[in-house]
């Protein structure tokens, strides 16, 4: 996998995840970090209406249009249906704005499942709210289809299973199998953590970029944003391959937000807290 990040609370925040061809969120600064890769997004998945996740929209949306590059590319802006206020800027950001390329902007509900990739593992992409205060908020999924044995027969000895699916008719094999939906990334945007279980939106996904506002608990003034240990704890009960701790506030310094992602590795070894003084790329 394959993530191009910029995030400091209440400044600016975006990940480019390349291999989706999505851009979660689109903070200020976006585009020219991005350069030409701007025309590598297909679309963009907006969490909520707050400046520093959508200031930079209007001039990712004028570079796509006017640099070098596929100009006539469409691109698709998804958003939360119940976000009035994301509408309202979508609004105006295109009425100014002559276009060489169709922008779609797509409200989404709640576990409207929209296919980004096909194939015989195909992927979708999913909204899901989450707390954020009192502005309606998205996070995002990426689910990819896949096929699993079904129980009991999952339960059994590895060698059990060989036996038995070397002695079956590949048609018949298919009985024994069921679809499901797996999380390969999911992004919680500013928020603050959600129940855990298997009801969770990120519950065993791959990768989870989850907000990670403040690291010490004691900073914390409104229920609006998650702590780091929140967001170690969130990852460890909905048994979450990597986490990435974002939107860091820019109260903290360098050191300390080193010093913090050690504490929380003694918990969690596959976190990482993103350095919100650069834009970091990361490939897993």
């Amino acid at each position: 996998m394959h993530y191009v990040i910029y995030s400091k609370g209440l400044v600016s925040t975006w990940i480019l995840d390349y291999p989706h061809r999505l851009l979660y969120d689109c903070g200020e600064g976006c585009a020219t970090a991005l350069g030409a890769s701007v025309y590598a997004v297909e679309a963009v998945c907006l969490s909520h209406s707050h400046v520093d996740h959508l200031a930079g929209l209007p001039t990712f949306i004028n570079l796509r249009n006017l640099g070098k590059g596929a100009n006539e590319k469409p691109l698709t802006v998804f958003y939360p249906a119940s976000n009035a206020r994301v509408r309202e800027w979508l609004g105006f950001i295109l009425k100014h704005q002559h276009l060489k390329y169709e922008v779609a902007c797509r409200p989404l509900a709640a576990g409207e499942l929209m296919q980004i990739q096909g194939g015989r593992n195909p992927k979708f992409l999913e909204g899901f709210p989450v707390p954020h205060g009192r502005e309606p908020s998205f996070g995002y999924r990426v689910l990819e289809e896949r096929q699993r044995l079904k129980a009991p027969y999952s339960e059994w000895p590895p060698e059990k299973i060989a036996g038995l699916m070397r002695g079956l008719p590949a048609a018949e094999r298919a009985n024994y199998m069921e679809t499901y939906r797996k999380p390969i990334v999911a992004y919680t945007g500013d928020a603050m953590p959600l129940a855990p279980g298997p009801g969770c939106p990120f519950w065993e996904a791959e990768t989870l970029f989850h907000d990670a506002t403040f690291l010490n608990p004691a900073d914390r003034e409104q229920l609006a944003h998650a702590t780091l240990e929140e967001a170690v704890q969130s990852a460890l009960d909905n048994r979450v391959g990597k986490l990435y701790g974002i939107h860091v506030s820019n109260r903290y310094f360098a050191r300390e937000i080193r010093e913090a992602e050690a504490r929380g590795r003694e918990r969690l070894p596959a976190l990482s807290l993103v350095d919100s003084a650069r834009v970091v790329e990361i490939e897993e």
